[in-house]
């Protein structure tokens, strides 16, 4: 398969600093073979549960975003950290991803 854009998106809480932001780390997917998941059921179970496909995801970038609800609190608590919103450029190595449900806009996965 072709693959796409890839995003993971993470909470960020400094302790006692009462408000929030998120690292959303962004790179490429591709790949797409069906690997059969642990515990696949066999033609005589009632539940069925699909094969995994295996992707292979690698980020290229992160930026920090604000919170919606407190913008202000948001960019006062990274400040306060020396943190920027500038995305920076990252190396990680190559990972693997079981993707277990996927639909236009959400999908369950694994990493490797």
């Amino acid at each position: 398969s072709e693959g796409g854009a890839y995003e993971i998106i993470k909470p960020i809480v400094i302790p006692d600093a009462g408000a929030e932001a998120a690292v959303v780390l962004t790179g490429t997917w591709f790949g797409g073979n069906s690997i059969p998941t642990e515990g696949m059921s066999n033609a005589n179970s009632i539940k069925c549960i699909p094969d995994a496909t295996r992707v292979t995801s690698e980020l290229k970038s992160s930026r920090l975003v604000l919170s919606e609800t407190d913008p202000e609190a948001s960019a006062a608590m990274l400040e306060s950290a020396g943190l920027s919103l500038s995305p920076q450029d990252i190396e990680r190595p190559v990972v693997f991803n079981d993707l277990h449900y996927a639909s236009e806009e959400l999908f369950s996965q694994q990493s490797r």
